[in-house]
């Protein structure tokens, strides 16, 4: 495990990791003695009115609503025949094992992004579709997160000889340059990135900085069979979804920071 996995388990606000760590703060101040005791209840109070508004799902949604960015799932094919790549950037796997058998099936997120390549693929007509994703699954040891994508696409209309993998990367950074070398050897000149509204910014910004130039064409955030929660009461499904924007900013700043994003334009 190394430093950016302990980031992601113990200091993203909303993280289970998080809690526990705040859990044990706070009481180990309690119980540390009278001058510390009042550092100990605000600590546990802080940590209880952090992660109630985290579950609430206006908070997730609001969250939501700073990261993605404006653009439209692609919608005019006319405008971009020809030598065209869709790439589709997997978000996540879940891996299953049994006596010896193993099963990988996508998570909602790389569903609802493979359908949208489909999508854009059948407006379309002809274009090379990239899945991109190295393992999956809990630590990297389920099948590829493109193998997953490949079967989603091939089931909703993806010929298999228009569609190329991209195993081996593990982050976005990892499948930009993954992807940078494999444009350069084929004479595609428009790209389009597939991903979730909230990953677009940091996925096109990793593209620019590599020297691709790519439009995005967002997937939908969440399912639509997705059942309505009132937006004021808290769920576990609306900490998820609030953990993992948070998750999305804290990337983005340590992106910057490596010098690895380059500006994309607005529309």
């Amino acid at each position: 495990m190394d430093l950016t996995d302990v980031v992601k388990a113990m200091l993203v606000p909303g993280s289970t990791g998080l809690l526990m760590l705040g859990l044990t703060l706070g009481l180990a101040l309690m119980l540390a003695g009278e001058r510390a005791r009042r550092w100990g209840v605000g600590c546990l109070a802080g940590l209880v009115m952090v992660y109630w508004l985290l579950a609430l799902p206006m908070t997730a949604s609001a969250l939501e609503r700073i990261l993605s960015t404006r653009l439209a799932p692609v919608a005019v094919a006319e405008e971009l025949q020809g030598e065209t790549a869709i790439i589709v950037l997997g978000g996540g796997t879940d891996t299953f094992r049994a006596d010896g058998i193993g099963l990988s099936v996508p998570g909602e997120a790389t569903a609802l992004r493979a359908l949208e390549g489909a999508r854009v693929y059948r407006l379309l007509g002809a274009a090379l579709v990239i899945p991109s994703g190295g393992p999956g699954g809990e630590a990297g040891k389920g099948e590829p997160e493109s193998r997953v994508l490949r079967r989603v696409l091939e089931a909703n209309g993806v010929p298999a000889d228009r569609i190329l993998e991209e195993s081996s990367a593990s982050s976005t950074r990892e499948e930009a340059l993954a992807l940078a070398r494999m444009l350069s050897e084929g004479d595609l000149r428009r790209v389009i990135v597939v991903t979730s509204p909230t990953h677009m910014r940091r996925a096109l910004g990793s593209m620019a900085a590599v020297g691709v130039d790519a439009i995005g064409s967002p997937s939908r955030e969440h399912t639509e069979t997705r059942r309505a929660a009132s937006p004021m009461l808290p769920n576990e499904r609306a900490l998820g979804d609030s953990r993992q924007a948070l998750r999305e900013m804290m990337a983005l700043v340590y992106y910057a920071a490596r010098g690895w994003l380059a500006p994309i334009p607005t529309p």
